[in-house]
């Protein structure tokens, strides 16, 4: 590589044929062979943390999720063993700034917006990575590491704070920028890295050698935390945590680093620069991967715009499986923008897996009910059709992952599949191969896992979505009593039908209650599927049930009210109508408030002939009045008709 317009060179793997799939390089801008450094199975990743200041949004749900679903298909489709690294940023100007507005220690703060933030990944089912490093933790392994650098002669101390030296970094020969070349010298943005206490200080920016040059250590003033260092009271810039614990965990070479796209420059830049001149190397990252913004009505969610949700608020509308979903839709290093249709249609697929494995399953059991032995079930051509519809939707989710993680391509071809068995089901019904549908079942529930849309701690199942509408110990006691229950509810209903009464019609209105009150609150679906044929339950999570009858009802709520709104409505135009209808047409152009003084001489009909200074009126303006005077009529009409024709 190294020949694309915009791009450093670049070192690829020794061995390209030994790459399972390929992934879009920051480094070059392409999607490139990936293979690990020692060509092995072992990967290393870091990935950066949030900095704990504020409560996590649903851009930062965005980031970790999406990334946590490329850990998934690296780990548990392509079956690489990750080791992966995050570092929590708990020293910080914003920090501090907070903390003060607040009256705590940066401690207290950090800790707080840290364990939130935890359990907030928690809710969402990203996976905890095997290193959590808080810069906090590694003051003396970062000032050794500042140390290294100015040794190497990549930094140098000023009146207490010790810079980067950009300069001396590229006369060296090593590349600057590596990650976006363009944004070399755009002070605005070295400003952001440099913090809010220190990018307004025109002393501090005096210091440096070149504008360039961004910061590693920070003397700190009066009241700020602080730590001794060789240069005197002062704490870890931004940048710096991030090279110094990576490489005291991960090495000299880290196969993956991830992050936010807007931390490209100066955040990862100068991370690579550090690591660069720290180790004396070229080549610290193999493979930079950055995920997509999240818009939300044409901006970047962020804080500092205060147009963010947190991630708490949407949970309370939406699953976090319906939010990993919405992320599933997208690549994970494409844009995104959060709004009310995006997550609609995440609720919309939500829907269809948890109907289609309700079904599968539901299938599959009436099927051993009616013959146990129709498991073994010789296949006919819609059997062998489904088969072959399974093999070419594993070649094309295979081949999509393989291409830079292509989730939404992925996505639409299992629910293409899931579609093809709903088809299937429908069509066979108690006559359906259980073997094949245990099969496709099984493959569909093992990607969705894949894409950590069943929860990490969920009984194992080879057809399960989701995470606590099962549990495997108690399902065939479950299956048997609520076969019983649905049972003496459809004898129940079909009894009822033949006797319209007052008495009877309470039955069935409880019978109806049961199924959409009573039994979604326990995590039970059931599903009345006409006059012959048993009603079908499925066994859901709870919490998804209720959220979705709410949002049922909120919808029915708010078609009432609009049917409501246009009722008023139309009474009120009717009142307006009738208000209006009151005049006769021969007297509207003399006794109207619209047109009462403007006329002067009018036929017999009531139709004016000369306006108010007693000139003739144009052939316009008197077709104007026939038209004003021909909706009068009408409107008279439907006056006298409201008043059983006796005119006031």
């Amino acid at each position: 590589m190294g020949d694309q317009q915009g791009y450093y060179p670049w070192q690829g793997p020794d061995d390209p044929s030994k790459s399972r799939l390929k992934v879009l390089n920051s480094f070059t801008g392409q999607k490139e062979p990936f293979v690990p450094r020692d060509g092995g199975n072992r990967v290393s990743w870091y990935i950066c943390g949030p900095t704990v200041y504020d409560s996590a949004h649903v851009g930062h749900a965005s980031n970790y999720v999406r990334f946590d679903v490329v850990r998934r298909i690296l780990s548990d489709y392509f079956g690489y063993d990750l080791v992966v690294q995050m570092n929590v940023t708990d020293i910080d100007d914003k920090i501090i700034k907070r903390a003060t507005e607040r009256n705590l220690s940066f401690e207290v703060l950090a800790h707080e917006f840290e364990t939130e933030f935890m359990e907030d990944m928690d809710s969402l089912n990203v996976k905890r990575p095997d290193f959590l490093t808080r810069v906090s933790e590694y003051i003396p392994e970062v000032i050794d590491y500042i140390r290294q650098i100015i040794q190497n002669g990549f930094a140098y101390e000023s009146a207490g704070s010790v810079y980067f030296d950009t300069g001396a970094f590229t006369d060296a020969g090593h590349n600057y920028g590596k990650l976006e070349p363009g944004s070399v010298g755009n002070q605005s943005l070295i400003a952001e890295g440099e913090g809010a206490l220190t990018a307004a200080d025109a002393c501090i920016r005096s210091q440096k050698k070149a504008p360039g040059d961004f910061v590693l250590w920070k003397k700190s003033k009066k009241g700020e935390p602080s730590w001794e260092s060789p240069w005197g009271p002062g704490r870890p810039g931004w940048h710096i945590e991030c090279s110094a614990m990576a490489s005291n965990v991960l090495g000299p070479i880290i196969d993956i680093h991830a992050g936010g796209v807007d931390l490209r420059f100066p955040h990862h830049s100068n991370e690579v620069a550090q690591a660069e001149a720290y180790h004396s190397s070229h080549n610290w990252v193999n493979y930079f991967l950055h995920a997509g913004h999240l818009h939300i009505e044409g901006l970047k969610m962020s804080k500092s715009l205060k147009n963010f949700i947190t991630i708490r608020n949407c949970l309370q509308r939406y699953n976090a499986r319906q939010m990993r979903l919405a992320f599933l839709c997208h690549r994970y290093d494409a844009p995104m923008i959060y709004a009310e249709h995006a997550m609609e249609e995440a609720v919309s697929v939500d829907r269809t897996f948890i109907d289609f494995f309700g079904t599968l399953k539901a299938t599959i059991r009436e099927v051993e009910r009616k013959d146990p032995v129709a498991r073994v079930m010789r296949p006919l051509d819609m059997e062998r059709e489904l088969s072959t519809e399974l093999e070419r939707a594993q070649e094309t989710i295979h081949n999509s992952l393989a291409d830079n993680f292509d989730t939404p391509s992925a996505l639409r071809e299992i629910q293409n599949l899931v579609r093809s068995t709903n088809a299937y089901m429908a069509h066979r019904g108690t006559e359906s191969n259980n073997l094949l549908l245990e099969g496709i079942g099984g493959y569909i529930s093992k990607m969705l896992s894949v894409f950590g849309l069943s929860h990490d701690n969920a009984a194992s199942s080879n057809l399960r979505y989701g995470s606590k509408a099962e549990d495997e110990s108690s399902d065939s006691t479950l299956a048997n009593v609520l076969d019983a229950f649905c049972q003496f509810r459809d004898t129940v209903r079909s009894e009822a039908r033949k006797e319209n009464s007052a008495g009877m019609r309470k039955i069935l209105s409880l019978s109806d209650s049961v199924r959409d009150d009573d039994l979604p609150k326990l995590g039970v679906r059931l599903e009345d599927r006409g006059v012959d044929q048993p009603a079908m339950w499925k066994l859901e999570e709870a919490e998804t049930l209720v959220m979705e009858i709410q949002r049922k009802r909120e919808a029915e709520a708010s078609r009432r009210e609009e049917k409501e709104r246009k009722r008023l409505a139309r009474e009120a135009k009717l009142r307006e109508d009738l208000e209006k209808g009151r005049l006769s047409p021969e007297v509207l152009f003399k006794e109207s408030k619209e047109y009462a003084g403007k006329y002067r001489a009018f036929d017999e009909q009531g139709m004016p002939t000369m306006d108010a200074n007693g000139e003739g009126l144009s052939k316009s303006a008197l077709k104007s009045l026939a038209k004003a005077r021909t909706r009068q009529e009408k409107l008279h009409a439907k006056f006298l008709a409201a008043n059983g024709s006796q005119p006031t």
